[in-house]
């Protein structure tokens, strides 16, 4: 987080553009929100609705919006999730962390992560599964297990099973998977 040119697009999306976390999805580890509230709405979601009129979204559709913006500008930058989180990583000549959800730039180590939202097991740890940047394949099953997601939670079951078996076929190896086989 040293230079302030890596900042600026993420500073013109929120200041210029209003992009900003929805805050009737802020919750705690404490408070969590349900899933059944979580994933209702597909606008916090995806980028259809950050980049629509209300310009608010949330840990899964942020820092999807940032990456994708930083990679057109031809930054290195990658998709990584910690449990029950999604974070941007610019993977560079050095290396760091960009927390997509707050105000301003704002970069954690990976050790925050290991704790925040949830604490990772030790199992979880040696998994091998988060604080890893995505593989384009990874974030593509992310997006579809979102997907699902969303339609489970809108009671389109048939439509949402289609999602999670496709995501599946990409990442069998994942660990948020396990209650779909």
């Amino acid at each position: 987080c040293k230079s302030n040119l890596r900042h600026v697009p993420l500073a013109v999306l929120q200041q210029d553009f209003g992009v900003r976390y929805n805050p009737a999805r802020m919750s705690s580890p404490e408070q969590l929100e349900p899933d059944s509230v979580f994933f209702a709405d597909s606008q916090d979601l995806f980028l259809h609705g950050i980049l629509g009129p209300r310009r608010m979204g949330t840990c899964v559709s942020m820092p999807v919006l940032y990456v994708a913006v930083g990679r057109r500008l031809g930054y290195s930058l990658k998709l990584v999730t910690a449990k029950g989180h999604l974070f941007a990583r610019w993977e560079g000549a050095e290396r760091f962390n960009i927390e997509g959800t707050n105000e301003g730039l704002t970069c954690h180590d990976d050790d925050h992560y290991r704790t925040w939202p949830y604490p990772l097991s030790a199992a979880e740890q040696a998994s091998g599964h988060y604080l890893k940047s995505l593989t384009p394949e990874e974030e593509r099953a992310l997006f579809l297990s979102t997907r699902g997601q969303c339609l489970l939670h809108n009671g389109r079951l048939a439509e949402a099973r289609e999602a999670f078996g496709q995501a599946v076929q990409l990442t069998p190896h994942w660990p948020e998977h396990a209650w779909m086989l």
